[in-house]
Formats: C-alpha cells, structure tokens, sequence
C-alpha cells in the first residue's frame, strides 16, 4: 500500500491547496466587494460554509474511508454517541442563519425598503426552526 498511500497524499495535497487558495481569491473578491459597499452578507456566508465544507470533507475521508472507520458498523455507534452534540450543531447553524438575517432586514430598513414581508419571514423561519428543534430533541432524548 506504500505506492496507494504516496497517490493519496498527492491527490489530498493538491485538492486542499486548490481549496485553500480558491478560499482566498473568493475572500479577496468579498472584501473588495465590501470596501464598495456593497451588500455581501449572503456571500460571506457562502464562503463560511464552502470552507467548512472543504475541512468536513477532508476529515470524512481521511477517517472513515481512508482510516476505516466505517468498518464493523463502528459509524452507527458514533451516531448515537454524537446525536446530542450533532443536534445542538444544527441548532447553533440556526442562530448564525438568523443574525445574519436580522442584519440584512437592519440594512433593507436603512435602504428604505418595506421589511414588513421580511419580518415576517423571519419570524415564520425562527418560529418553524424551534417546533423542528423540539420535535427532533424529544426524538434523540430516549
């Protein structure tokens, strides 16, 4: 497996570093965008998410494809130990999406625009993301 293993670690090296300066340019790209003042709350959101993506990824093969950690059933067991820490993740995924969208509805307030619609929908988002917490906490408690 020595040759196999010299081909992953090409292969992974290239893909990180392409990811890594990918994730630069587009953070560049952002701040020049803002230095405009432009809107780019939506965008610096997507970067976040597109290099956490890279980092999830990266790790989801080096453990449990490359590092045989799906061998004899060992990812059922790991879901059950995690569920409670993967639930609050998601959680707190929900409060970030809703900071950042009390601060788009501040910046269309300050532009002028009608935000009733958009309070609206935000209050519809927190309202049906906390029933969806409840429901899926009283699931994964027992």
């Amino acid at each position: 497996m020595g040759e196999a293993d010299g081909i992953y670690a090409t292969i992974k090296q290239v893909v990180v570093t392409a990811s890594a300066a990918a994730g630069v340019i587009a953070g560049f790209k952002i701040y020049m965008k803002w230095n405009r003042g432009e809107f780019v709350t939506h965008q610096i959101f997507s970067w976040i998410v597109g290099l956490l993506s890279v980092g999830a990824l990266t790790y989801a093969v080096n453990v449990y494809i490359y590092g045989g950690g799906l061998q004899a059933g060992l990812a059922v067991g790991w879901i059950d130990l995690l569920k409670v820490e993967i639930y609050e993740a998601v959680m707190l995924f929900g409060i970030v999406v809703s900071v950042v969208s009390v601060i788009r509805i501040y910046y269309k307030y300050n532009e002028g625009e009608d935000i009733v619609p958009l309070i609206y929908q935000w209050v519809g988002a927190l309202l049906f993301l906390s029933v969806m917490g409840l429901i899926v906490f009283s699931l994964i408690k027992y």
